[in-house]
């Protein structure tokens, strides 16, 4: 009977827990509680190192997982294969893999940064043996911004991507904008593919986060009192930015927003005041981001900044926040806005074609890398009771990742049914 086998090398050895770490690790979860409903015999999180594939016994919580174990536990192979434009790795404790070998009618699924990983001589290996590859596709965002990333990734990315569209039976993309973005690459750089490639989209869930202990001291400082109507003119405006530090995501133009919303409450006493909390880790290319907001006069009084929150403080942080502001130039998703959406947190987010997809009508948007149009923004949120729409999000705008994983896995089924590609032998 087949397997399901989900590779997580980049998640398992990384000790990372952004966005695509959170996908990982909630739909192998859910994949696993799924499989005596698709047909499949077990689902196997699988490793790639350079002897080939493993087989892991589970893949552990990461520590900011609520419930989670310590963030040293993971796995550590002398062989892993490894790419110099990732950060490094530090496992500490040896986790029972095992060798796997590949059979038949496996099916094998690609959700993780596989990119930066050499994997190709083990996923070739594993198509040969008669594996069928599918993929979850994220973004395009290094091919067109590599500006945005470490030199190199993007032609790292772009050959990852080129052996991806010539040899999976199925790509499902986060979403539809991601979706048509790949058609057109397809179209341009391997025309024979479009009509026998499975392209579909899957949005992943949104309630990926579970309340746990109370949070720390700090946040409890920084939003004193629950606030229980979001966006009341009445009340201080706390704003909630997430995502990790890199410089896609906007943050220079939040805080420059910001800035002027505080001068403004600094000549008039009477004017409302903001408070700024940045949950995200450390990134690349922020070394100027970072020392601004290290040296920022107003760390600790109206600006918070949080590298390792729990998932539990996140899920506090949405529930005591005004909105969520999201000031990203370019995303695949944007998985905060799902989970703020799930929680009815209202939701301030730049003007691009993937925030209209993931918030719809009814969400609050500014010009995007425009700090004028944000802070005019959020003044008429300071002044207005009624600024967000309260019919955001519609019923159903989000789901859960059980849903997500269930039409996942039926969809696989599908194209094991009617497999469109014929593969040729790797030598």
């Amino acid at each position: 009977m087949a397997r399901l086998l989900i590779e997580c090398t980049r998640t398992a050895s990384s000790g990372l827990h952004t966005g695509i770490q959170r996908v990982v690790r909630r739909l192998t979860a859910e994949a696993q509680k799924l499989v005596p409903n698709h047909g499949f015999d077990s689902v196997i999180s699988v490793l790639i190192d350079a002897d080939g594939w493993h087989a892991l016994p589970a893949l552990m919580p990461h520590s900011r997982e609520a419930g989670g174990i310590a963030a040293s536990t993971r796995f550590e192979t002398s062989s892993l294969v490894s790419s110099p434009l990732g950060p490094p790795t530090n496992p500490s404790i040896n986790l029972p893999i095992s060798p796997l070998t590949i059979q038949p009618d496996d099916h094998l699924l690609l959700v993780d940064a596989t990119w930066y990983l050499d994997a190709w001589p083990a996923l070739h290996q594993a198509i040969d043996s008669g594996a069928q590859l599918h993929v979850i596709w994220h973004d395009l965002i290094p091919l067109q911004h590599p500006e945005f990333f470490p030199h190199g990734l993007a032609t790292r990315f772009q050959r990852h991507l080129d052996q991806v569209i010539q040899h999976a039976s199925s790509i499902q993309c986060v979403s539809a904008t991601v979706r048509a973005q790949l058609a057109h690459y397809i179209h341009s750089t391997a025309p024979h593919r479009i009509n026998t490639l499975t392209l579909g989209v899957q949005h992943p869930g949104a309630d990926g986060l579970q309340s746990g202990m109370a949070p720390r001291g700090a946040l409890r400082a920084m939003w004193p009192a629950r606030q229980t109507i979001k966006g009341d003119a009445n009340s201080p405006l706390r704003l909630l930015a997430v995502g990790t530090l890199e410089p896609r995501k906007g943050h220079a133009v939040l805080l420059d927003a910001c800035e002027a919303i505080w001068r403004d409450a600094d000549a008039s006493p009477a004017a409302h005041d903001l408070v700024l909390c940045i949950a995200g880790a450390p990134g690349w290319q922020v070394d100027a981001l970072l020392a601004r907001l290290h040296n920022h006069p107003e760390r600790g009084r109206r600006l918070f900044v949080f590298n390792d929150l729990s998932d539990a403080e996140l899920d506090w942080c949405y529930t005591h926040a005004s909105c969520l502001v999201y000031p990203s130039f370019a995303e695949g998703y944007g998985l905060p806005i799902a989970e703020a959406g799930w929680r009815g947190l209202p939701v301030l987010l730049s003007d691009t074609e993937i925030h209209r997809e993931v918030a719809g009508p009814k969400a609050r948007y500014f010009a995007p890398r425009s700090a004028a149009a944000l802070a005019q923004t959020l003044r008429q949120c300071q002044t207005s009771a009624q600024f967000f729409d309260t019919g955001w999000p519609e019923p159903g705008r989000f789901r859960s990742w059980r849903d997500m994983t269930n039409t996942l896995m039926q969809s696989l089924q599908q194209t094991s049914q009617n497999p469109k590609v014929h593969h040729e032998p790797h030598h």
